[in-house]
């Protein structure tokens, strides 16, 4: 199957946001109501310790960081990056950051982070950089990791998108498994909501409480 390519990063900008995260649309209404659910599960998750860092990769209007100062309370650091100089410099995000070229290292320093965010980011991205976008996501994703808004061809129901394909929004329908497997071969546990726990980070949880048991033998 040939590689899918993208359409270009400019087109990111405020027709984008605005037809897709404007007042009262699917992106936004979809978001508040399930940023604070996750939130509270990466919240419970997290309980054993204090969240002291945590990076917002594709933060777009900067949703999850409203949400994040509310439930995830006294996080000294949070940094928000997108890929668009229009929503760095419309919602006042940290900076400029293309998940699947650059790390936070490269930008603020900070090697890794408790929490990482990466909401409708991955399908937007060609199998290239998707493949560089994991791997990065993986040398700084050091506690929990929550990838989100990923819609796959076991979502649509449309004939047209019965092979990889685009839809309206320019994002690759790609099968799951080309999220899930490039995860797992990371070490990454999925926790399910979107929830993956990094290898070092498992005895935050009791085996029981995992979606499927754990064998710590």
């Amino acid at each position: 199957m040939p590689k899918v390519k993208t359409k270009p990063v400019e087109k990111f900008g405020l027709a984008y946001y605005t037809e897709f995260y404007g007042e009262g649309t699917r992106g936004r209404t979809r978001h508040a109501e399930s940023i604070w659910a996750i939130l509270q599960a990466i919240h419970t998750i997290m309980g054993q310790g204090p969240i002291k860092t945590v990076v917002d990769v594709g933060a777009g209007t900067g949703l999850w960081r409203e949400a994040s100062s509310e439930v995830l309370t006294r996080v000294p650091v949070y940094h928000a990056f997108d890929i668009s100089s229009y929503a760095v410099d419309t919602y006042d995000l940290t900076g400029e950051m293309d998940v699947a070229t650059h790390t936070p290292s490269q930008r603020m320093g900070l090697l890794s982070y408790d929490v990482t965010i990466c909401s409708g980011v991955l399908s937007y991205l060609d199998d290239d950089q998707l493949s560089s976008a994991i791997k990065n996501l993986s040398k700084y994703a050091r506690g929990l990791l929550y990838i989100g808004e990923l819609y796959c061809l076991e979502d649509v129901n449309d004939a047209k998108y019965a092979v990889k394909g685009t839809d309206q929004a320019g994002q690759i329908l790609r099968p799951i498994r080309d999220y899930v497997e490039p995860l797992q071969r990371a070490g990454f546990v999925p926790l399910g909501m979107g929830i993956w726990l990094h290898p070092t980070k498992t005895g935050l949880l009791l085996a029981s409480e995992f979606p499927f048991p754990q064998n710590r033998g």
